[in-house]
């Protein structure tokens, strides 16, 4: 997982590194099937809140086998792109959750990934 920040500008802070690597194959298929099951973006017009530029790149690979890269983004419309369809993460807490158990984070929550400070207030 690489975390990407647009905007660093904003000087938004994270509790966690901006590189993780999670090994254990059972996290990871966790997170593989979270990502699935995602629902696909809503059609027609949205209003989304303000994105700030942050962005996950989750690569997932098995043995010699390489995945596309999923981007999840975790400001905005908090769009999820590689899994074919646009996925939409927003009001699936529950991602975010499960993403950071993988990682091994102290109660993971949407505003661990979204970042604190800044321009966030």
């Amino acid at each position: 997982m690489r975390r990407v920040d647009e905007l660093p500008q904003n000087r938004i802070h994270f509790s966690f590194p901006a590189v993780t690597v999670v090994r254990e194959a059972a996290s990871v298929q966790d997170v593989a099937k979270v990502v699935c099951a995602l629902p696909r973006i809503p059609m027609g017009v949205m209003s989304c809140v303000v994105d700030l530029g942050i962005y996950y790149r989750l690569s997932f690979t098995a043995a010699d086998r390489e995945f596309p890269t999923v981007v999840v983004d975790a400001t905005g419309c908090q769009t999820v792109l590689g899994i074919g369809p646009t996925r939409w993460v927003a009001g699936s807490p529950n991602f975010w959750r499960r993403l950071g158990k993988a990682m091994a984070l102290a109660a993971p929550a949407y505003e661990t990934f979204r970042g604190t400070g800044g321009a966030l207030g």
